[in-house]
């Protein structure tokens, strides 16, 4: 998608063209539009990742909303320090709770992540419902919402999709 843009071909159109190719569930993946802002999901988990993700949208100069789901207690506390490093350099993020995948819960939270990231518009959500009810005003004037992280993220994106597709958002 990224590529395609960075070559000027119009997003709307760019996003029409790759819904017919068949690429790796959730890497990247285009869930469609809505009012103009193209909805994505991707499984970086890693800074590396994000690094990697976030290097393709900057080529393109498209302006994009990362939302972020830190995945495992244990990756976010050995790798505190590289996701603010990295996170800092997104200029819009949203940072949701941690998703604990098989471990078991601990008195953690990703708000000191949100505190610590230097990005010029965060944002904080510690719930899908508060955060779906304010993402269609925050989405305004984004090309791209992109929902990245390995845990319940994918589904809150396929779910916010889904919900608003048949809503007139207003921008």
């Amino acid at each position: 998608f990224s590529v395609l843009v960075a070559m000027g071909i119009d997003p709307n159109s760019a996003a029409k063209v790759l819904e017919e190719v068949q690429t790796p569930r959730r890497r990247q993946q285009i869930l469609g539009s809505l009012n103009g802002t193209s909805i994505m999901v991707d499984i970086a988990l890693h800074p590396t990742e994000l690094k990697a993700l976030r290097e393709v949208f900057e080529s393109s100069k498209q302006r994009v909303l990362l939302v972020f789901q830190p995945h495992r207690y244990s990756r976010y506390k050995l790798l505190f320090k590289d996701f603010v490093e990295e996170l800092s350099l997104w200029s819009d993020v949203v940072i949701t709770e941690i998703y604990p995948s098989d471990e078991p819960l601990e008195d953690t939270s990703s708000y000191p992540l949100y505190e610590e990231i230097g990005s010029r518009n965060k944002f904080f959500y510690s719930d899908k419902e508060k955060l779906f009810q304010d993402l269609p005003d925050i989405m305004s004037g984004y090309d791209i919402v992109l929902f990245a992280g390995l845990g319940s993220i994918g589904n809150w994106a396929e779910e916010f999709y889904t919900e608003n597709s048949t809503k007139k958002l207003v921008n």
